[in-house]
């Protein structure tokens, strides 16, 4: 199963290029030759360090709406269908020390809903929490039909029930 691809990656991805070019051009512009090499690591710089600010400030919200909420409380979020990070819930009740082993059905339910921004958000609770049991099922797609996502979820639901 591969993880998704995020915006936020992208603007990490964009920012150095952006941010290289932009200080190449200025600093070609105002100081010449130099200003161009000076311009483009400067601008590098920046880019890498601009690129980052989207999703970690995003991390940081997410961070603080979970910080006044009990184990249980989240444990219920992740539970309700309108969970909006069911993958950041996991890795904070983990953060937590909680054993977040039996909130994998609730991941298996994910990724076998009728609804794709729920398959969707199935796929990035598992890639994030249980990475060795999205291993097990490579070619897992939520954009299939809902009867292939569930015959590609039944090998983990069979390695989920047994005893451990």
């Amino acid at each position: 199963m591969r993880s998704l691809f995020t915006i936020f990656e992208l603007f990490e991805l964009i920012g150095p290029a952006l941010g290289t070019a932009v200080g190449c051009i200025g600093g070609h512009y105002i100081f010449g030759p130099v200003g161009l090499v000076v311009g483009g690591i400067l601008g590098l710089l920046l880019g890498i360090f601009l690129g980052k600010v989207p999703g970690n400030r995003s991390i940081v919200a997410i961070h603080r709406e979970f910080m006044g909420k009990s184990d249980d409380d989240l444990r219920a979020d992740l539970h309700h269908p309108e969970c909006k990070y069911p993958n950041f819930t996991l890795l904070e009740l983990n953060y937590r020390g909680a054993d977040i082993s039996s909130e994998l059905p609730v991941v298996l339910d994910m990724l076998e809903s009728p609804d794709l921004k729920r398959r969707r958000a199935g796929v990035a609770a598992i890639t994030s929490a249980f990475p060795d049991m999205a291993d097990k099922v490579p070619d897992y797609r939520p954009t299939d039909t809902v009867d292939e996502c569930k015959r590609k979820i039944r090998v983990l639901r069979r390695l989920a029930e047994q005893p451990a």
